[in-house]
């Protein structure tokens, strides 16, 4: 016997109250996960001064761009680190194949951090020019470019983290 007209309206409704159901479920569960991702996403999205703490370290080999501009080309290695205290100051200390002791030389720097991770770094040694830095947003590491008065790029450093101090 055929269902009747009340009974195929009761099984439509169950249906519909069931698709309903898995389609909330759905969009809560799938709009809870893009929550989830989107605030992990966020957690390193912008950049400031205090991304930047603790130790950092680095190795770099340049060519000195004067020595190219006058035919006269010098390798110099470096080898150095900074520890910064998350408020845009910091003290470091550095060794380079132009010196004439191994002794580190020291000095204090002063940077600051865009929220777009861009930013600026002087060292506060007599004669430093300033630097344009690149942070990583997790503050794992920052990258700074020394650029002379020519425009001409002498060194790029790359640090990484290497402790809380």
């Amino acid at each position: 016997m055929p269902p009747t007209c009340l009974e195929m309206r009761a099984r439509v409704l169950a249906i519909v109250s069931l698709a309903v159901i898995a389609a909330l479920s759905l969009g809560l569960g799938i709009g809870l996960g893009v929550g989830l991702q989107t605030s992990t996403k966020n957690k390193y999205r912008e950049c400031s001064p205090s991304r930047l703490q603790g130790r950092y370290q680095w190795a770099i080999q340049f060519v000195s761009v004067y020595g190219v501009l006058s035919g006269e080309a010098t390798r110099y290695a470096e080898i150095g680190q900074v520890l910064l205290d998350g408020n845009g100051h910091g003290s470091s200390s550095w060794v380079y194949t132009g010196m004439q002791s191994l002794a580190p030389r020291n000095a204090t720097v002063v940077y600051s951090v865009n929220a777009d991770c861009y930013g600026t770094w002087q060292s506060t040694e007599p004669g430093a020019t300033p630097q344009a830095l690149l942070a990583a947003p997790d503050g794992s590491g920052f990258t700074r470019i020394l650029v002379n008065a020519a425009g001409l790029s002498d060194e790029v450093t790359t640090a990484t983290r290497v402790g809380p101090e």
